[in-house]
């Protein structure tokens, strides 16, 4: 692998120990010859990646997520400190990093690319995600219907409290929680899950990677979230889902293993 001279850190000041780690980890950086930027700013400042070999975040898997686009959008190789809860993405605990991180620099580490959505609303505006794109009823006394269709051939029409549209990444997420399928990293595809439907035959799907989804509703006050957050774009609907030739290199150190993490994440 390539060694990594430009190295971003990504810092989450609410995160206790966080703004520690960070130091310290700039401090190896520097005496490894490599050269530092650092913020704690969120979201990302636009730009602030351009040039850098990898981005360290420091803080949980939904710092992580905050990057993503960021990352996409220069080609930037993403790693994570596990300073939250679970910690399925930032694969690194403190001490780890820190006795890994020159040795990473220096070019000695996997990666995995991993898939994402793009997402195109009625708009027009297109947007990347890693995890997933949740579609959801604004308005809790309602019970909306979701037309799906997969290459324009229709899928079904799912009356439910919301829709997951889910990648292989964001599997272990909301994904799982709505009793979708643990998916492989490395087994590309599009999971779709209902979220609490109203037909309980309505189970989730798993769909090839290469189909184009559209989403249709008529209810209007239907929200989206694409990696847990918010989409400010309207309006969304018909939206279309799809996954572009562009993936995320996720960073891990050697030796990592998806099974030994989904077995501790999920106290197997």
């Amino acid at each position: 692998m390539d060694a990594i001279q430009q190295l971003a850190l990504v810092i989450n000041r609410e995160k206790a120990g966080a703004p520690e780690v960070g130091e310290q980890l700039r401090q190896i950086a520097e005496r490894a010859g490599a050269s530092v930027r650092r913020t704690d700013e969120f979201p990302l400042p636009e730009g602030f990646l351009a040039g850098c070999d990898a981005v360290c975040v420091v803080g949980g898997d939904g710092t992580l997520l905050g990057t993503v686009p960021e990352a996409l959008r220069h080609g930037t190789k993403v790693l994570g400190v596990n300073l939250g809860k679970l910690g399925f993405l930032v694969t690194f605990s403190p001490q780890g990093i820190s006795e890994s991180l020159p040795a990473i620099l220096a070019g000695r580490y996997d990666t995995e690319d991993r898939m994402v959505l793009e997402v195109t609303t009625a708009s027009g505006a297109t947007r990347l995600c890693l995890n997933d794109v949740v579609v959801k009823e604004n308005a809790p006394s309602r019970l909306p219907s979701f037309e799906v269709l997969a290459d324009e051939d229709e899928v079904n029409t799912f009356t439910c409290d919301g829709l997951i549209v889910a990648t292989p990444t964001g599997s272990t997420a909301y994904n799982l929680s709505a009793g979708g399928p643990i998916v492989h990293p490395r087994v590309e595809g599009i999971a779709l899950t209902p979220i609490c439907p109203h037909t309980l035959s309505n189970r989730s799907m798993l769909l090839p990677p290469d189909t184009a989804l559209t989403l249709r509703t008529s209810v209007p006050s239907i929200q989206v979230a694409l990696d847990g957050r918010l989409l400010p774009d309207a309006p969304a609907f018909p939206m279309g889902i799809r996954v572009p030739r562009q993936r995320l290199p996720l960073l891990h150190g050697q030796g990592y293993s998806p099974y030994r993490t989904v077995r501790k994440k999920l106290g197997w």
